[in-house]
């Protein structure tokens, strides 16, 4: 069977796109953990 590349160029688009959802929920996620410098700083003088 002969490989289209317009094909294979579609199933590459849609795994970066699949691979930026994934990104983009994994930082959405992050954003409840993020520390900022002056919380670490307030802990640690305590």
């Amino acid at each position: 069977m002969k490989r289209d590349p317009i094909v294979e160029e579609i199933h590459q688009t849609r795994q970066k796109l699949l691979k930026m959802e994934r990104l983009k929920a994994a930082e959405i996620q992050d954003r409840d953990r993020v520390v900022s410098t002056i919380s670490v700083r307030k802990t640690s003088y305590s």
